[in-house]
């Protein structure tokens, strides 16, 4: 579904990935992973097309991104940021919005339909026709990722989706996210920052360290050493519950 291809990129003269390449699976949940600056952002909107890589290249469905035109990728590739811009609307109408790259002269009673789908897929349906400017935190966080579902993507990427929600409304997304890549079959990344939440979720794991791949695989890459590595910090990795949890070293 998803391949990248020895992707190299650079802000001038920094540069801020190197020969980057991997594959992903349909029906998985990829966790990309690295401390602040190893280059997930920039990866991922490469991906999404939003940024052209300077070497290398992005194959979805045996085909380069370029090949695919932008109205073709907005349809197949959805992207959420880190940071949202607001949008003073219903809860429906934000989630409609996600319809835009399919709708034409005018919204159809498909992308009606559609939208009022991810709504209650998301339990969202008791705050239909609420502001968005009504919602908690956790709501409003749910209200993007419908937006971004009602694209009906097949390539579904996350930055940082958990990281000003509180524990419970943590749990709640990410569950929402495993249950919604394996039911609508996509390819999904989710850059996290907590190890823990993606050990508990993730089918997959890409490591970055200075712009470079050090690690790709199930759990097993993800050993107190590849951690001591790309964070720089000792851990133990331990298992409880038959969850694996890093836990720090307090020295």
């Amino acid at each position: 579904m998803l391949r990248v291809e020895s992707v190299s990129f650079a802000y001038g003269d920094k540069k801020v990935l190197s020969d980057v390449g991997f594959e992903l699976a349909e029906g998985e949940v990829s966790s990309l992973l690295g401390v602040n600056g190893s280059g997930k952002t920039t990866l991922l909107k490469i991906i999404s097309g939003l940024l052209k890589p300077q070497k290398g290249k992005v194959i979805v469905d045996n085909k380069a991104i370029e090949e695919i035109g932008s109205q073709g990728l907005s349809k197949t590739v959805a992207y959420m940021p880190q940071k949202t811009n607001g949008v003073f609307c219903t809860v429906f109408d934000a989630v409609l919005l996600g319809r835009k790259p399919h709708i034409g002269l005018e919204v159809s009673g498909h992308d009606i339909e559609t939208t009022s789908r991810i709504i209650n897929m998301l339990g969202l349906e008791h705050y239909a026709f609420k502001y968005t400017t009504e919602l908690s935190g956790g709501e409003l966080q749910k209200v993007v990722i419908a937006r971004a579902l009602a694209q009906e993507p097949k390539i579904l990427l996350l930055d940082e989706p958990i990281s000003h929600l509180d524990i419970k409304n943590q749990m709640e997304v990410m569950r929402l996210l495993v249950d919604i890549t394996k039911t609508m079959n996509l390819t999904t990344v989710i850059v996290l920052h907590d190890l823990n939440m993606a050990m508990r979720f993730a089918d997959k794991f890409l490591l970055l360290k200075d712009g470079e791949v050090y690690a790709y695989g199930d759990r097993d890459v993800v050993t107190p050493q590849a951690i001591r590595d790309v964070y720089r910090i000792n851990v133990l990795v331990a298992q409880y519950m038959g969850l694996s949890v890093v836990i720090p070293e307090l020295s």
